[in-house]
């Protein structure tokens, strides 16, 4: 029998598992370590909320409600409001049935928003929380609706939810 030389030089398993490939791989694995441990490094917590609050702006301006962004450290506080809420809600509360109905389809939209709004949030700060709030337009602190991460948390009209 003759030896035959291989043209690619010694290998040890002509498989899947070349040495060549394992090398290469752990390569990319260590670049893809090096780069997020130096994209951490650069952009500090704050400064993903700062961007953070920058693109929910963005996501906002075409928005017909009137609208404030905070944030603090872990926490991006959306509040929202528009004139005429509070007197719907408030006979939403004491039972007028058109009232009732448009405040659910106000609720189902505003929870849309919550969860588009806290999704893209997860997308740019991943440690973040997000609570949306609908607030009484002439008092900001009285609150109609909480949304906390994309979930309902309080409803004026039910009293808590």
């Amino acid at each position: 029998m003759a030896y035959q030389r291989d043209a690619d030089g010694p290998v040890v398993d002509k498989g899947a598992f070349r040495a060549s490939f394992i090398a290469y791989f752990l390569g990319l694995v260590l670049i893809g370590v090096i780069f997020f441990i130096a994209v951490k490094w650069i952009f500090s917590d704050e400064d993903l909320m700062e961007n953070a609050q920058i693109y929910m702006n963005a996501l906002l301006a075409s928005n017909t409600l009137d609208y404030t962004i905070s944030h603090s450290e872990n926490t991006m506080t959306v509040k929202l409001w528009y004139d005429g809420l509070t007197a719907g809600a408030k006979k939403a509360y004491e039972g007028d049935e058109a009232s009732l109905e448009s405040w659910e389809t106000f609720k189902i939209s505003t929870r849309d928003l919550a969860e588009q709004l806290f999704g893209q949030l997860r997308t740019l700060a991943p440690d973040a929380d997000l609570v949306l709030m609908v607030v009484n337009e002439n008092n900001h602190a009285r609150s109609l609706l909480v949304y906390k991460n994309g979930r309902l948390s309080y409803d004026v009209v039910q009293g808590g939810d």
